[in-house]
């Protein structure tokens, strides 16, 4: 699912999305719509690729390379939501409308590089702000209103049985804004190659969060049976 179907949907069910729109050709974002920054990514993109904080008045109307997929995509435009010095979020695992695994992720420092509070990136463009990657640290968060927040998220796709639900809480409000909802089905992290290398080289174990499998499997069980109105 592209990303703007998921901010759209997420917009009808009332759930807070940073302001977006994708860009076609031809077209252009302003200063008086986003701010002077704007963070602009891939509309059919995986993985965190090509997602940079950039200069509003910089951005251009081109197709996006993402190379995991070997595909072009226009972009999209959201607007920045500053979650501190170095970029935080929080992923929730959601199957039929349940969490099954949460953390917190900030990203890496070593850059030493900081995202100015007042939105002034000055000479510096195309600045990450995906919080995932090498030097990163995850956090074992138990957050009810990120958790809560999150499983509303997902409930505005209940066709949708799992997705990993992108949070962000913006600062100083704390307002929750959902991101992404990874809709495409590569985010059961209990078992994914990410999710074991993640675990791997951090304290957290994700199938203790909830119940692991056979908590799942009771969530299959009582969706299935819903289903079929048993």
């Amino acid at each position: 699912m592209p990303k703007s179907e998921e901010m759209a949907g997420l917009e009808r069910a009332g759930v807070a999305v940073p302001r977006w729109r994708v860009l076609r050709p031809g077209e252009k974002v302003t200063e008086a719509e986003f701010g002077r920054y704007v963070v602009v990514k891939p509309d059919k993109g995986l993985r965190g690729a090509c997602v940079r904080v950039q200069k509003t008045a910089g951005v251009k109307a081109e197709p996006i390379y993402v190379e995991f997929s070997k595909t072009h995509s226009a972009p999209l435009v959201q607007e920045f939501i500053y979650t501190g010095p170095q970029p935080v979020s929080y992923r929730v695992g959601v199957l039929f409308g349940k969490a099954i695994y949460r953390w917190r992720v900030e990203g890496r420092k070593a850059e030493g590089r900081e995202l100015p509070p007042d939105g002034d990136f000055r000479a510096r463009s195309g600045v990450s702000v995906v919080s995932t990657g090498t030097g990163c640290e995850f956090r074992d968060p138990y957050d009810h209103e990120v958790i809560a927040f999150a499983e509303r998220a997902a409930a505005a796709f209940p066709e949708i049985p799992l997705m990993g639900v992108d949070v962000a809480r913006r600062l100083p409000d704390g307002k929750l804004f959902a991101l992404e909802l990874n809709a495409s089905g590569l985010c059961f992290h209990l078992t994914s190659e990410l999710g074991r290398k993640m675990q791997a080289t951090t304290y957290l174990e994700l199938a203790e969060q909830y119940g692991g499998f056979p908590y799942c499997a009771d969530l299959m069980r009582l969706a299935f049976e819903m289903e079929h109105g048993w």
